[in-house]
């Protein structure tokens, strides 16, 4: 009699082990996976910063290539209008 409930007890002991363990895989799954997702959410926002820095440098430089194109019309406009009046002269 006494064999048999140290048997119970070995086997209720085992259960209780296999559901902690269970537990504790559940919980380490999960923080693994909070883990992942705020490293993935962290990449992108990394991402879409690098994106925006990229896109406003590229507007800049486009505005500064529009500014230089702009800037050399006037001044060939300005060497023609000159040219013209020497030759009125």
């Amino acid at each position: 009699m006494l064999f048999n409930q140290y048997q119970k007890q070995n086997i209720w002991q085992k259960e209780s082990d296999m559901q902690k363990n269970e537990q504790y895989h559940t919980i380490n799954t999960e923080v693994i996976q909070n883990i992942v997702q705020n490293s993935l959410k962290e990449k992108q926002k990394q991402q879409q910063s690098q994106n925006i820095q990229y896109e406003q440098q590229k507007q800049s430089i486009d505005e500064e290539t529009l500014f230089l194109h702009i800037t050399e019309k006037l001044l060939e406009q300005r060497e023609r209008s000159l040219k013209g009046n020497s030759f009125k002269i």
